[in-house]
């Protein structure tokens, strides 16, 4: 819901006839004003819970619940002397910090192109509501189908999906941007050379949809396959493994997966100092497919272990 609202807001304001920064402002305005009003209504909404349903023991009864189990939390170096001696929590430590890394080092370049192709605040808030509404329509279509995927397919299977649908959409996007590249005369970057008629700003646009649509179908995919292959992953493990497992996976994957592809992307830009990660498309392009395929093979790997877990529990 979020998406089109913000869409919406990044249009109309645009049609005012006001200035650039006088409707970008409005535009915040009005933002800022929907974030307050649903916040007002989580709160009440919060407040009327512990009021009315976790008061009643028909609904909520602590006695009955029992010990609530606390959750592992584990340092940085912790987490790593734990997936150390487990192969299998390795695989799994791999499989998230793939998808981190791959999203964000992604993410960075496709930014990059939108600011190219839609210099203005609103023109990119409106991208990114784009964003929001296909990752959320292509999320709840893959709900419903992706529950039927993990009954009739192998876990392997359901796993491998989200990988190779990012390797393919990455590869086809950095070779558009590629192409685009290679279209610009040396010595001029992709404003100039639109500002000079000597690049059409139509190639720029195509890149930029064409990587909303890896990422929204990147992160839907994540939401109905990858998180649900992920926790299934966690079932055949003894209660230990399971709640300490979970929390280093955690620890080393999901953060180290963002900040991982964080640091690549400022060490390219320190390295090529002037350039932007669009110009070093050549370079980025080859890490990503690396790290995508050491995720599959990770896939393929950890679903041996998995089918002999569960054999063995069996």
């Amino acid at each position: 819901m979020s998406g089109p609202a913000v869409y919406y807001l990044s249009k109309v304001t645009t049609t005012m006839g006001l200035s650039q920064s006088e409707a970008w402002s409005l535009s915040l305005k009005y933002l800022m004003g929907m974030v307050f009003v649903v916040g007002v209504i989580f709160l009440y909404t919060f407040y009327w819970m512990n009021r009315n349903v976790l008061t009643d023991k028909r609904h909520y009864d602590p006695e009955a619940m029992g010990e609530k189990k606390k959750k592992a939390k584990l340092s940085l170096g912790e987490s790593l002397k734990f997936i150390m001696k487990s192969r299998y929590l390795g695989l799994l430590a791999v499989l998230v910090l793939s998808y981190g890394v791959s999203i964000n080092i992604f993410e960075g370049v496709w930014k990059g192109q939108i600011k190219l192709a839609f210099p203005t605040e609103n023109e990119y808030n409106a991208v990114m509501g784009g964003l929001s509404t296909v990752t959320g329509v292509i999320a709840i279509t893959l709900m419903l189908v992706g529950s039927n995927i993990l009954r009739r397919f192998s876990w392997r299977t359901a796993a491998l999906i989200t990988p190779c649908v990012l390797l393919a959409g990455i590869m086809i996007f950095f070779g558009v941007v590629f192409h685009n590249n290679s279209l610009l005369p040396e010595g001029l970057k992709i404003k100039e050379a639109i500002a000079q008629g000597l690049m059409s700003r139509e190639l720029i646009v195509f890149a930029v949809f064409l990587g909303l649509g890896v990422n929204a179908f990147g992160k839907a995919v994540k939401y109905s396959l990858f998180d649900p292959t992920k926790e299934m992953a966690y079932i055949p493990l003894d209660p230990e493994l399971k709640i300490k497992g979970k929390a280093a996976v955690d620890v080393i994957g999901g953060r180290g997966g963002k900040s991982g592809g964080s640091y690549i992307q400022m060490g390219l830009l320190t390295a090529f100092a002037g350039s932007a990660l669009y110009q070093l498309v050549h370079i980025i392009a080859p890490i990503l497919v690396i790290v995508v395929i050491g995720w599959i093979f990770s896939v393929f790997g950890l679903s041996k272990k998995f089918k002999a877990l569960t054999k063995s529990e069996d």
